[in-house]
This record gives structure tokens, C-alpha cells and sequence, in this order.
């Protein structure tokens, strides 16, 4: 089964939507490099760098409710 379907029959078809559009816009970025020096590689050393900043984010959320969730029992 190619993956296009297996994304398609799993996903919420809002979340479909959102990739399309965010996958069509990337393509669009990408097609422009040589004016915008976004190529594929670069557009993925920024999802990627984002992506890290979000998780540490999340992280650090997570660690400060388990601290507060701590403090409450004792």
C-alpha cells in the first residue's frame, strides 16, 4: 500500500488538509530557491531546528507539572 494511501485512510481528514497545503507550500518555497535560498535542504534544517525548539518546550512544560504535581502530594 503506498504510503499517500496509508496517510489518508488513517489521518483525520482536517489534518489531510493542513499536510496538503503545507506540503503544496514547501514544494512552492522549494521551486523558488535559487531567489529565496530555501532549497529542500535548508527548509529541513528549519523544520528540524523548530521542531527541536517545540519538543524542548514540551519538555520543560512536562518537567514543571510533575514538579507542581510533587509538591501537591507532600
Amino acid at each position: 500500500v503506498p504510503i499517500r494511501e496509508m496517510i489518508h485512510s488513517m489521518m483525520p481528514k482536517e489534518n489531510r488538509v493542513l499536510l496538503e497545503h503545507l506540503i503544496a507550500f514547501l514544494h512552492t518555497v522549494s521551486t523558488n530557491c535559487s531567489v529565496n535560498k530555501m532549497s529542500t535542504s535548508n527548509l529541513a534544517i528549519v523544520s528540524e531546528e523548530n521542531s527541536e525548539r517545540r519538543n524542548e518546550r514540551e519538555r520543560e512544560k512536562r518537567l514543571k507539572k510533575d514538579k507542581k504535581r510533587r509538591k501537591k502530594r507532600y
